[in-house]
């Protein structure tokens, strides 16, 4: 379950969005872009672009641009430090990670990347994505951030189980079996 967790998670944070950013300075604009850019890797869809570029714009607007080098995700000339994220974070960046992927969300738009992982028809996707519709944006936020906190340790918070219930009901709701 952890792995169907974790690619759910992967998959959510590649969905595109609308309404995100603005109201950032253009020192922000370019870090949000450059932290984007990194994620989207080599073969990105536009919807995936669009979605990290959300992503980030959130994350970078939230928690500024001292905070994020204070953390070392960027350096002193606002350029990201990797392409990835970092394995665990502390409180404050996974909140506001966590946040900026709960406002990002929309699961419709990888339908079709999920189906083919889940090996399902369109009739089951719709019962899916239509359960997983309803999941409440704080448990969501709330997951994504114990989910950034708690890194590869293994460990589960009631966020993530309340999460992982969530996905098991409506996948048993939708008949998909893995």
């Amino acid at each position: 379950m952890k792995k169907a967790f974790a690619a759910l998670c992967v998959t959510t944070a590649m969905i595109l969005s609308a309404g995100c950013g603005g109201g950032l300075s253009s020192e922000e604009t370019k870090t949000a872009e450059a932290l984007a850019s990194g994620w989207n890797g080599l073969d990105a869809s536009p919807a995936r672009k669009a979605q990290n570029e959300c992503i980030a714009e959130d994350w970078v607007g939230t928690l500024g641009l001292e905070t994020l080098e204070k953390a070392g995700v960027i350096n002193a000339s606002f350029v990201p430090t990797s392409t990835l994220l970092p394995d665990t974070m502390n409180s404050e960046l996974a909140t506001a990670y966590g946040n900026a992927m709960a406002h990002c969300f929309d699961l419709e738009v990888d339908r079709e990347s999920l189906k083919s992982a889940w090996n399902v028809d369109d009739k089951r996707m719709d019962a899916f994505i239509d359960c997983f519709g309803s999941v409440d944006r704080t448990l969501y936020a709330h997951a994504m951030r114990d989910m950034r906190i708690q890194g590869n340790s293994g460990s589960q918070t009631k966020a993530m189980d309340d999460f992982y219930a969530v996905v098991r009901e409506c996948k048993t709701k939708a008949h998909i079996d893995q």
